[in-house]
């Protein structure tokens, strides 16, 4: 419960609300008005997670029910870039515990869901996840 205390603390949600707002411009325009991955906290923070899930510190089930939503919805807006990242730095291990985690959630919806596992989000449902976090109210 800490973890999720810390994801909506509000110094946390302007971070979100500042990264899905340069993910969302990055997106829709494909070009940045700054480099969303300047700042990799939110990222980071997820990258923890997914590294306890792996290291089962925590459950993959109460890690789904808290934040598959998040996970989803970043890692499928910044998939790309992170491939460009491990390219460009030569390090096919930057992030792969938030791919593994997406990967292993995405099992648990698909099977909560009765889809198949390759039913990934549409770039539509991408952006509105990315449109909600960009409005993030940032005060308690």
């Amino acid at each position: 419960t800490q973890l999720t205390h810390d994801f909506q603390d509000p110094s946390m949600r302007i971070l979100r609300k500042k990264f899905a707002t340069g993910l969302l411009y990055y997106q829709q325009n494909k070009q940045p008005v700054f480099y969303p991955l300047d700042d990799e906290t939110v990222l980071e923070f997820l990258e923890n997670i997914a590294h306890l899930t792996r290291g089962k510190v925590l459950e993959k089930a109460i890690v789904w029910n808290y934040f598959s939503v998040a996970v989803e919805g970043y890692w499928y807006a910044v998939k790309d870039m992170i491939a460009d990242l491990r390219k460009n730095e030569n390090d096919d291990d930057l992030y792969r515990d938030l791919e593994w985690l997406s990967k292993e959630l995405s099992k648990i919806t698909a099977g909560r869901k009765g889809h198949d596992i390759s039913n990934h989000p549409t770039q539509e449902k991408i952006n509105n996840y990315l449109e909600s976090e960009a409005r993030l109210n940032c005060v308690n």
